[in-house]
């Protein structure tokens, strides 16, 4: 049986993270935050698939800069090793929004 973070990355897959916004408006927890994170960094990463349009628009989600605020010192790291992996694939200009939204 596939674990939970498996089926949530299966479902997340098949989701366009454009979508995202309109889906959550401003009921996205910060528990439900950080999954998304750590199935980004977990799974996608290991699949080595894109990251950047999912970090793009989590930040589009109202009450997004209030949950960076309270990410933990472990949430931060994980963000932290997104954004490692993200550098390959997006500008520095790029890159630079998203740590400041993410306050990394």
């Amino acid at each position: 049986m596939k674990s939970a973070d498996e089926r949530q990355y299966g479902y997340m897959k098949k989701m366009e993270p454009k979508l995202l916004p309109a889906l959550f408006k401003d009921m996205l927890e910060l528990e439900y935050l950080n999954g998304f994170l750590r199935i980004l960094n977990v799974c996608f990463r290991r699949d080595e698939l894109d990251v950047v349009s999912w970090l793009k628009e989590l930040t589009q989600i109202r009450r997004f800069s209030t949950h960076a605020m309270f990410m933990s010192k472990e949430d931060k790291r994980v963000v932290s090793e997104l954004m490692s992996y993200a550098a390959k694939c997006c500008s520095e200009e790029e890159l630079g929004k998203l740590k400041k939204a993410y306050g990394v």
